[in-house]
């Protein structure tokens, strides 16, 4: 039976990875002031180009799996240097941070509280590319 976890049972967290698409072996996830998320696992299909008289595709196996979404926060000071860094592409130095071309990659965790049972969805290699801010 499938249960409901209620908004106020849901928390997300992330964690820089030191090796893309890697979450680190003991991870200390950062909870992230998130007040919502659109984040999805996406399969890569492949079909087979085999012609066998038959409508429609013969065979297929997945090729891949990709991340995609986005995720709606609060600005709050101390968490978010981690994801203007992967914004920017480039680390802070003396409080400044400056467009540049070094890519870093983070693993993304919601997880929700259905009955005690926590249900864990995770993305590893999470890039960010966008940043919209709206006052």
């Amino acid at each position: 039976m499938v249960t409901n976890a209620a908004n106020v049972e849901t928390r997300f967290a992330y964690i820089k990875e030191v090796t893309e698409n890697t979450t680190p072996a003991t991870p200390a996830f950062s909870i992230f002031r998130a007040t919502g998320e659109s984040l999805a696992v996406e399969r890569m299909l492949k079909f087979s180009s085999e012609l066998d008289g038959h409508r429609g595709e013969r065979n297929h196996a997945v090729g891949g799996l990709q991340g995609s979404g986005g995720v709606d926060f609060e600005f709050s000071d101390g968490l978010l240097e981690d994801m203007l860094e992967s914004v920017c592409r480039n680390a802070w130095a003396t409080d400044t941070l400056k467009d540049g071309t070094t890519l870093s990659s983070m693993t993304l965790e919601t997880i929700f509280d259905a009955d005690g049972t926590d249900i864990r969805k995770r993305l590893t290699g999470a890039q960010a590319n966008t940043l919209a801010l709206s006052l």
